[in-house]
């Protein structure tokens, strides 16, 4: 899952956000500032909470294993 990076005043992040980037085929961990328009890593609350409402499939719990 990824996000878009949006702001009205056409900055970048305030923070540096830590991530792990498996872009190259290698997982590592990195920290940045994004630019507005830049695909940046979803925030630990959207990674729990999303897959929820989009997973269920009828179930009481998500089964997914990643």
């Amino acid at each position: 899952m990824t996000e878009q990076w949006f702001s009205s005043g056409g900055s970048k992040t305030q923070a540096a956000i830590q991530f792990v980037d498996a872009r190259s085929g290698t997982r590592e961990v990195k920290v940045e500032k994004f630019k507005p328009g830049q695909t940046v890593p979803p925030c630990r609350a959207c990674e729990l909470i999303v897959p929820l409402p989009v997973c269920n499939g009828g179930k009481d719990a998500c089964e997914h294993k990643t």
